[in-house]
């Protein structure tokens, strides 16, 4: 089932990465994203591999597993993939969908040129990432 606009811009807002972009920055992103159903057991993203894309968890849970060990399981409103998505470096944790899911994708080259193009969205990025890793205690 396809979302209207102000559906996918109020997912993308409830993303942490995208919580302090402007409507017009938000606006910028949702142009870029696709909608996409996935089937439980299907596997998102392998940890290792190179990330080409990022997923917006619209509804349904995943599985978060790095090195063997299932970690978390994450739903609607997590980001699953940006780490890949802004350093270009190999997937940290392997992703599998335990139940139907809808997602909205976000394509790695189509980001980057969103971050070349949109005025202060680096900096508001850079700013949120930040903000994640000071509440991980890692920052």
């Amino acid at each position: 089932m396809a979302l209207h606009h102000d559906a996918k811009l109020d997912h993308l807002r409830a993303v942490r990465l995208f919580r302090n972009c402007s409507h017009k920055q938000l606006e910028q992103v949702a142009a870029i994203v696709d909608e996409v159903d996935i089937e439980a057991g299907r596997t998102l993203c392998r940890q290792g591999e190179a990330g080409h894309e990022a997923f917006v968890l619209i509804s349904g849970e995943a599985s978060v597993v790095v090195d063997g060990n299932e970690v978390d399981t994450v739903g609607a409103g997590h980001l699953i993939g940006e780490v890949s998505l802004l350093d270009h470096g190999p997937r940290t944790a392997t992703v599998v969908a335990k139940t139907p899911m809808q997602v909205l994708v976000v394509q790695g080259n189509r980001f980057a040129q969103l971050l070349e193009e949109v005025p202060g969205l680096p900096l508001v990025i850079m700013r949120d990432l930040a903000a994640i890793l000071r509440s991980l205690g890692q920052g």
